[in-house]
């Protein structure tokens, strides 16, 4: 099987499909997020600064899960899912306290219950 090579980091399979849980679950898995930069993006640190508090927010494909903390901190109710299971562990393991935030579900496919009632 041909692979084409991505940056030179981790080969992928022409034939492995972002659109699949197990594709985003092998690069959790290994280690291999060359997207995550560790932290909330400065953009988000300033629309936070900028918006009401109180709002509900939906986090999809939340991966490590920063943005949960961000918007929780800023006053927001928030809901994260993500679809790989290593994504979710990975978030819950961050957020600690707000890991009950995180839900393994497909976005496009799921309906995704909230275990706790809406903060008004």
């Amino acid at each position: 099987m041909r692979e084409a090579k991505n940056r030179g980091l981790s080969p992928v399979s022409r034939r492995e499909d972002a659109a699949k849980p197990e594709f985003w679950e092998k690069r959790f898995r290994e280690n291999f997020t060359p997207w995550d930069a560790g932290g909330v993006p400065a953009q988000i640190k300033q629309f936070l600064k900028a918006e009401p508090r109180g709002r509900r927010v939906l986090v999809p494909g939340c991966g490590s899960g920063y943005e949960v903390r961000a918007f929780s901190e800023a006053g927001h109710d928030v809901l994260a899912v993500d679809f790989a299971r290593a994504a979710v562990e990975r978030a819950q393991k961050i957020l600690g306290l707000l890991s009950e935030c995180v839900r393994l579900a497909d976005f496009f496919e799921t309906c995704v219950p909230r275990s706790r009632p809406i903060a008004r």
